[in-house]
């Protein structure tokens, strides 16, 4: 844009003075320096008064969501501890074979041993053998035994009484055997269940 010039008069004291206009940035045009102390005249197209700034605007806050209403905590399940099971004929006859064993010992019985036959014969799931030092002693023991379980337990047959070098006390599940040392060896029960497993004797008391 071209700039103009005009020239005045000083009204009051004659003096000639110019006045020069210069664009300046935007549309508004700010005056030069006046020769000879003229009067400076703005012109603008514009307001030379700035925009005021935009005020920012924050969105609308989003509606609160609806609460969901208070679920209470799932009771924890309280579960009762499994009862014993009742035992088996297998745990009785372990019992009733401990039991023999500590009636033997109570009557000077040496070397007694509890021979666990579980899943290995049919006729017994234990057999108990122990060693006494003459026939009385042996027919001393086989009494001992029987009178130390009766009445919870009655044995199905005892053989060997009046020989009294070998008794055999049968109880069902359990088999006792009282020997002779001379016996024993001879016969070598023991040999015959090499890979059956030994149940520990309870010390006597």
């Amino acid at each position: 844009m071209a700039t103009t010039k005009t020239t005045t008069k000083g009204a009051t004291k004659g003096i000639k003075g110019t006045t020069r206009t210069v664009k300046v940035s935007g549309d508004a045009e700010a005056p030069a320096s006046p020769a000879g102390g003229g009067r400076l005249r703005l012109k603008s197209s514009h307001a030379t008064q700035a925009a005021a700034p935009r005020a920012k605007t924050s969105p609308a806050p989003l509606p609160a969501p609806a609460r969901a209403p208070s679920i209470p905590p799932r009771a924890r399940k309280t579960t009762k501890a499994a009862a014993a099971p009742a035992p088996s004929a297998a745990t009785e006859a372990g019992q009733l074979a401990v039991a023999i064993a500590a009636a033997a010992i109570e009557k000077k019985a040496s070397n007694v041993e509890i021979i666990d036959l579980g899943g290995k014969a049919d006729y017994a799931d234990y057999l108990v053998v122990m060693t006494a030092g003459s026939d009385r002693h042996v027919r001393a023991v086989a009494d001992g035994i029987e009178q130390s379980l009766h009445p919870k337990a009655v044995p199905l047959s005892v053989e060997g009484l009046q020989g009294g070098t070998w008794v055999l006390i049968d109880f069902g599940n359990v088999v006792a055997h009282v020997f002779q040392d001379s016996v024993r060896a001879l016969y070598d029960i023991e040999g015959l269940w090499l890979d059956a497993a030994r149940v520990p004797i309870p010390e006597p008391r």
